[in-house]
C-alpha cells in the first residue's frame, strides 16, 4: 500500500525534475533492497535521520551507502522530514551533491541509496591539515558555494551547512559533495522560515530569532 505522504512528495519530485528520472530510481515492494543490493553491518555514519551502512551493488559491484528509516512507530513531524529529504535528494543532480541511486520503499521501512564518499568529512581534513593553503582554501570555499548556488536555484534550503555535511569522493581527491538534508525545506523565495534547527555552533542569528531565508545557509 505504501505510505501517502511518500507517495505525495515522489509526486512533487517528479513534477520538479521530471518523471523519468525519478520513476526509475524509486521502487516499492515486492522489489526489495537486498534484491539489488548485499548490505554490510560497517555502519559509515549517523546523520541527524538515521545510521548510514555499506551497501555493494549485485550489478556492478560498486559499493554504496544507505541510510534505512523504519516507518512506522515514528512521529508525524519525523515522517515529514523523511518524506521532505527524499522529495529533495531525488530532485539534486550536480557534481557537488551527493547522488542519490535507489530508493525502496515497503510498508516498515524506506531505504535511500547513496554514492559512498570515502574521502571523509572536510573538517576531519582541515583539523589534520591545521592550515589550508590560499588557493586550496579558494578552491574549497568555491566548490561548497556551488553546491549551495545549485541548491538554492532549486528552492532548497540546507538549513545544517557545516564542514561535517561535505565529504571528499576519496582520500586522495579534493572534490566535495554535500550530504545530509534531514533539515532541508522546499521554500517559496517570498516567505520566512520560522523553524529554529541545525547545528548551534554554525547556526545563523536570524535561524535562532525564527525570522529567517535562503541566507541562513550563507551565514553558516
Amino acid at each position: 500500500n505504501g505510505d501517502k505522504g511518500l507517495d505525495q512528495a515522489i509526486q512533487r519530485a517528479e513534477s520538479r525534475v521530471g518523471k523519468t528520472s525519478v520513476t526509475g530510481r524509486y521502487h516499492k515492494a515486492p522489489k526489495r533492497l537486498t534484491d539489488d543490493y548485499t548490505l554490510s553491518a560497517k555502519v559509515l555514519g549517523s546523520g541527524y535521520n538515521g545510521q548510514v551502512h555499506m551497501a555493494t551493488s549485485k550489478q556492478n559491484k560498486q559499493q554504496y551507502a544507505v541510510k534505512g528509516f523504519k516507518l512506522h512507530g515514528v512521529s508525524k513531524d519525523k515522517k515529514e522530514e523523511l518524506e521532505t529529504e527524499c522529495e529533495i535528494f531525488l530532485g539534486m543532480d550536480h557534481p557537488h551533491v551527493a547522488r542519490l541511486v535507489d530508493v525502496y520503499e515497503d510498508q516498515e521501512q524506506l531505504s535511500l541509496v547513496m554514492e559512498c564518499m570515502t574521502g571523509g568529512e572536510l573538517f576531519k581534513r582541515v583539523s589534520e591539515k591545521k592550515r589550508f593553503s590560499e588557493k586550496d582554501g579558494a578552491d574549497t570555499a568555491w566548490q561548497m558555494l556551488l553546491a549551495l548556488n545549485y541548491i538554492h536555484s532549486h528552492d532548497v534550503v540546507h538549513r545544517d551547512i557545516k564542514l561535517e555535511n561535505f565529504l571528499y569522493d576519496t582520500p586522495d581527491s579534493n572534490h566535495l559533495k554535500l550530504i545530509d538534508f534531514g533539515f532541508s525545506k522546499v521554500w517559496a523565495p517570498n516567505t520566512k522560515m520560522a523553524l529554529s534547527c541545525g547545528t548551534l555552533a554554525y547556526v545563523a542569528p536570524e535561524v535562532l530569532g525564527k525570522n529567517y531565508t535562503s541566507q541562513c545557509d550563507l551565514w553558516s
